[in-house]
């Protein structure tokens, strides 16, 4: 391969190049795992918090474990793979998917564990998903993202005035604020520029 010599501005130009083609490759797919994960999360709360509502048996709990089983599978399948026209997957998209495995490991571990002493898991669920949005936001530089994120951690507090089952509600709200509002704003963004 020949080694080609830049100039101090060529070589300024071609990072922000760099750095720009990489910002607009993630935002241009990065709605789509807030989309998936904030529908599921809504729909999964409403189903939980109805069925307890009205059979009143704590047992339907256990359906929060199909959040993870569908979230996962549906967010494999849809992912861009490297066989997709102009897609490179970069070093940012690798801290982002790296974030969001231990955070979705930490609600996991965390909510084996709600099973058998008394954490108030919809509370760390919450604070755990939205420092998970606050930090795509801040690393991808969206502003949608950071204030979604920041936002679902303000109100987090809600958990402290809503008590028993109606969590549900509180849970499913918040969530539709931080994943499903901003996925659709940036997915709107995102047709927009294409």
């Amino acid at each position: 391969m020949e080694q080609q010599n830049l100039t101090a501005s060529q070589s300024i130009d071609l990072i922000a190049r760099t750095i720009r083609n990489t910002r607009q490759h993630i935002e241009r797919g990065i709605y789509k795992p807030f989309l998936i994960w904030g529908y599921l999360t809504i729909i999964i709360s409403l189903a939980i918090w109805a069925i307890i509502k009205h059979t009143g048996n704590a047992s339907f709990l256990w359906l929060w474990f199909a959040l993870p089983a569908a979230g996962w599978s549906i967010t494999l399948t849809t992912r861009r793979k490297p066989a997709d026209k102009g897609y490179v997957r970069t070093d940012i998209d690798r801290v982002i998917s790296h974030v969001w495995v231990v955070l979705s490991l930490a609600c996991l571990i965390a909510s084996i564990s709600s099973y058998f002493i008394g954490l108030p898991i919809l509370f760390i669920v919450i604070l755990l998903m939205c420092s998970g949005t606050a930090i795509t936001g801040l690393t991808v530089r969206s502003r949608i993202l950071s204030a979604a994120g920041l936002v679902g951690i303000t109100l987090s507090i809600l958990f402290f005035f809503v008590h028993g089952i109606d969590q549900c509600l509180v849970f499913a709200a918040i969530f539709l604020l931080t994943m499903v509002v901003p996925g659709h704003l940036l997915r709107h963004s995102a047709t927009q520029n294409r």
